[in-house]
């Protein structure tokens, strides 16, 4: 009996090594080639190919082929044998078109073309009826071709970064589309089409000539992420208010001056972002965003924030910096979960007492303000880890700053202080201090070295 066990554990240990030296997974050509029918996955990057060898037809169980960052111009007959790939990786190559024989590849799902030089769709990617994944960002194409037979499951389509100024009315049929990327073409103006699909998540139509979106886009009813940043907005979309489901808003970079109090439609709203625009305040209903985590408000010209802002009990992160503030409200400090609150840039003289109760608050940048002095209740931001006060008029810090218990960062650079109060030597966890532009003595340099001696220090 005890023999039977160990022949049967002796055949079962050979039986493993030699399982472990099969491997369906390659990234030498010549190596998968000793065993083609066993190779599932074959990595052919940045090999600095010019070509594929007519032998890359054997492997009829490949999976996955990414041949991506080489300088392939075209792909040999061959590929057209691959009937089991579900995956090809063609990213970054000098690709202008694709043998006629591509179209054979029923079972592919995932398609990437993108960073190549292809002037138009090639006809034998058209016709492939099983393509869910299709990206052709950053090509030279001109238009989305007006017949495909294929395409019909496309879930994701990268258009972006192409000269493409229009689409085709029958863009429509494209019923399974959840992502389109538009991002970065020569749009003027976005085609109603668009509100034709009925099932698209995420759609990116920044960085485009474009003003105004079509009315047709509030059919959009499960559209939880626009991206129209880059652009020549001089109004805020108010359409954009009738997408109900809406999660993030990207407007950054484009002509508001405001925004509208119908804002408060997009309860679902966790992000929005309109850095860089003309902004000069904000509505009293922004305080409705009560879903909100993410506010991106910086490079406006934003004098106050309404004190509605504190009702904003979901928000982690408030960028506001280089805008026109000249003071705080005092409702700062209901903003429980705030993590992240940058402030560079603006006008701030004092901070309320208030921001003491910022309990959860890791990070503060308040560099570049006309701050003359810290509120005592400032210690009582004990998960703070970086503090950035740089370039304000701080003549002294408060004894409370020892209290900062978790503080790792603290820049003071550039301000008017001549010494620290001894209670930093209880900021066991400081890392990096930055001291530079003040006026410490030398005898003052030495207590900060004593009472910090594994803080790297910077005058």
């Amino acid at each position: 009996m005890k023999i039977t066990i160990k022949l049967f554990l002796f055949v079962l240990s050979i039986t493993f090594v030699e399982a472990q030296e099969i491997k369906p997974y390659y990234n030498s050509l010549n190596k998968a080639l000793e065993t083609p029918d066993l190779v599932k996955g074959l990595s052919l990057s940045f090999k600095k190919l010019e070509g594929l060898p007519r032998a890359i037809g054997k492997f009829k169980n490949l999976k996955w082929l990414d041949v991506s960052n080489n300088k392939l111009k075209t792909l040999p007959i061959e590929i057209g044998e691959l009937m089991s790939l579900t995956e090809l990786n063609l990213m970054s190559n000098e690709m202008s078109s694709l043998p006629s024989s591509f179209e054979n590849l029923s079972c592919l799902d995932i398609l990437k073309l993108n960073n190549n030089k292809l002037i138009e769709v090639p006809s034998s990617v058209k016709n492939l009826e099983n393509l869910r994944e299709l990206n052709l960002f950053y090509n030279k194409l001109i238009q989305f071709p007006t017949k495909f037979n294929g395409l019909k499951k496309l879930i994701k389509l990268n258009l972006g970064g192409n000269q493409i100024s229009g689409l085709p009315k029958n863009f429509k049929e494209l019923k399974q589309l959840k992502e389109l990327n538009l991002h970065s073409n020569k749009f003027i103006e976005i085609p109603a089409i668009i509100g034709e699909l009925p099932n698209l998540s995420i759609l990116y139509l920044g960085k485009n000539s474009i003003n105004k979106l079509p009315k047709s886009i509030e059919k959009l009813e499960n559209l939880t992420k626009l991206s129209i940043g880059i652009g020549q907005f001089n109004e805020f979309p108010e359409v954009i208010c009738e997408l109900k489901k809406l999660k993030h808003l990207v407007l950054d970079t484009n002509k508001l001056v405001k925004l509208p109090t119908s804002i408060d439609k997009l309860n679902n709203l966790t992000i929005l972002d309109i850095d860089y625009n003309n902004l000069v305040e904000l509505p009293l209903s922004i305080g409705k965003l009560s879903n909100l985590e993410e506010l991106h408000l910086n490079g406006n010209q934003i004098i106050e924030i309404p004190i509605t802002i504190g009702k904003l009990q979901n928000l982690k992160k408030f960028l506001i910096g280089q805008n026109k503030i000249h003071k705080l409200p005092t409702a700062i400090g209901e903003l429980n979960k705030l993590k992240s609150f940058y402030l560079r840039g603006n006008q701030l003289q004092a901070l309320p007492s208030s921001i003491g109760s910022l309990k959860n608050l890791v990070e503060l940048d308040l560099n570049q303000n006309k701050i003359k002095k810290l509120p005592i209740s400032i210690g009582k931001l004990k998960k703070i880890e970086s503090f950035f006060i740089s370039d304000n008029q701080i003549t002294e810090l408060p004894l409370t700053i020892g209290e900062m218990v978790n503080l790792k960062k603290l820049d003071l650079g550039n301000n008017k202080l001549t010494k620290l109060p001894n209670t930093i030597n209880k900021l066991k966890k400081l890392e990096q201090l930055n001291l530079s532009k003040n006026n410490f003595s030398e005898e003052e340099k030495r207590k900060i070295k004593l009472w910090l001696p594994n803080c790297r220090v910077y005058y």
